[in-house]
């Protein structure tokens, strides 16, 4: 009997953690911050203009919101709640946790009635209590976030900068570089250019592809992005145009295709620099990128 008891004991205070420890990762995980006075917001006037015009047509529209995924960018480089925008959601997953072994996704806002509806509502549906294992693995991670972000950026420069001046490298796409065409927005808004970054190659992108999934030694040819170890996956333009960016609409389709590929062309390569060598990354890259052909 003695041991029944304590076994019952024991069993209430597991559930008990268990509980609490739900309840705080909810609290945690599904935050809501409130706009700060726009007093704080004149170091960054020429990014919370657009912020702030896209608001206003979306409020114009159907009383829509303006609603801001900042996963590349993380809470380092960019505040969209302080530049005007209604919500921001990050995929905790990428940088955030910045480990790739935890899945998990965040969504902030500004207004507390938007906020309780969006409780009341989505979570219904979508649940709104990450996994304790989870919690656990990206909140330690997010310990490190910006001293990870430093290290990726600097990173990332070296290689964007690699890249630019490779003879088979036709553009590269980095917003940290004077040569993108938003440079100067991105220098204004952002205080963090992150390590993501995309590039064309001269000649067939899906031949270079299947060079790097072969030759490739340190860089990791996957999916997802933001973590530790650096990954480069190429997009394909017409694998894009017929999933995320597909359109019913055949004059919008035609337009939209013909604006993409002025910048993608047949497909651009999306690389997230991870915290490896800098130079070990560029070596890596140079010997692929040094044996492609034109054709």
């Amino acid at each position: 009997f003695i041991h029944l008891y304590d076994l019952l004991i024991y069993s209430l205070f597991v559930c008990f953690f268990i509980i609490a420890f739900l309840f705080f990762s909810h609290i945690f995980f599904f935050l809501m911050i409130r706009r700060p006075p726009r007093s704080t917001l004149s170091s960054s006037s020429a990014a919370s203009d657009v912020y702030k015009r896209q608001a206003q047509l979306c409020a114009q529209k159907n009383d829509l919101s303006l609603v801001v995924d900042s996963t590349f960018s993380t809470p380092i480089g960019t505040k969209p709640l302080e530049l005007g925008a209604d919500f921001v959601v990050h995929s905790l997953t990428k940088y955030i946790g910045g480990h790739g072994d935890a899945m998990g996704g965040a969504v902030l806002g500004r207004e507390l009635s938007q906020m309780n509806a969006l409780m009341n509502e989505a979570t219904v549906h979508y649940g709104g209590t990450i996994s304790p294992m989870n919690a656990w693995l990206i909140s330690r991670g997010a310990a490190t976030l910006p001293l990870r972000m430093k290290a990726h950026q600097e990173n990332a420069f070296q290689v964007a900068r690699f890249l630019e001046g490779h003879h088979n490298v036709k553009r590269v796409l980095y917003p940290g570089l004077e040569s993108h065409p938003q440079h100067e927005l991105a220098r204004v808004q952002m205080s963090n250019y992150s390590g993501m970054m995309a590039f064309q190659v001269q000649g067939n992108p899906a031949a270079a592809a299947h060079r790097m999934m072969k030759e490739l030694e340190i860089i990791h040819y996957a999916v997802s992005l933001g973590h530790h170890r650096s990954l480069i996956f190429l997009i394909e333009t017409d694998n894009i145009l017929n999933s995320s960016f597909a359109l019913e609409d055949p004059e919008a389709r035609w337009s939209m295709e013909a604006k993409y590929r002025q910048v993608a062309g047949d497909g651009v390569f999306r690389l997230s620099v991870g915290l490896e060598d800098p130079e070990d990354l560029i070596r890596d890259l140079s010997r692929v990128l040094d044996k492609l052909s034109h054709s």
